[in-house]
């Protein structure tokens, strides 16, 4: 099995697919679907979720590869696979604002710089494209068809979550002798960590760096209020 190669044909056709469903499945969904239809596509959504993670999971014990270290789901896509079916089932707007942020700027991130080592047709390519495609295709489905839009509370709330979650991730690290938010050491296979010196130092960048991707995530809406401000103001 060849492995993976960074923004290779393989790598660039995954991103492809997702970029070209995401940009236009949600869109046909709010203009076409009832609203009886619209729950079955949620169920569906839910269902291929956590169906795949269960797949994950499976192929790890049967091929001796599930591990405490490296299986929980203690990353943020994870914990975005865990919570994603409850919000698509209930429609929950708090877990909606908090998943925009980790589903968009995290999702986004792995899929940018995944965490394999194997290219296609291995599972693990075609289950890693799938995880994360859906995570943010589910972001901007509910985004989409129910309107949902996040604030900047929701950024804020989503910040310090996110700050809170690296100090037990941290004690689960030392418990397993794991990586979840790759704040024990840096990602094996290539990724921007490589640019933010050893450890424990690139840790401060990389709190930065996702600061940053949480706000570039929500400039669109930040941007989009500011001209419904600007428009209603004028027609005053």
């Amino acid at each position: 099995m060849h492995p993976f190669v960074l923004f290779g044909k393989e790598h660039i056709t995954a991103l492809g697919i997702i970029i070209l469903l995401t940009a236009f499945l949600p869109f046909l969904v709010r203009k076409y679907c009832s609203e009886k239809n619209e729950y079955y596509i949620r169920l569906l959504l839910g269902a291929l979720i956590w169906g795949q993670e269960i797949a994950l999971n499976v192929y790890r014990f049967i091929y001796n590869e599930w591990y405490f270290s490296n299986s929980l789901p203690f990353h943020l896509c994870g914990f975005a696979v865990l919570l994603l079916p409850v919000m698509l089932y209930k429609k929950k707007y708090n877990l909606y604002e908090i998943l925009y942020f980790w589903g968009l700027a995290g999702a986004t991130q792995a899929l940018l710089t995944p965490n394999i080592d194997v290219g296609f047709p291995h599972f693990r390519f075609i289950q890693f494209f799938i995880s994360h495609g859906l995570i943010v295709f589910t972001v901007v489905y509910a985004t989409v068809v129910w309107n949902y839009l996040p604030t900047l509370r929701s950024l804020y709330k989503t910040s310090v979550l996110t700050l809170f979650l690296l100090i037990p991730i941290g004690l689960i690290n030392k418990i397993t002798h794991g990586n979840y938010f790759f704040i024990a050491y840096k990602p094996e296979t290539a990724s921007v960590l490589d640019y933010f010196g050893p450890w424990p130092w690139y840790i401060l960048p990389m709190i930065g760096m996702g600061v940053v991707m949480f706000l570039v995530v929500y400039s669109p809406v930040g941007l989009r209020k500011k001209r419904s401000q600007s428009v209603s103001t004028d027609n005053k």
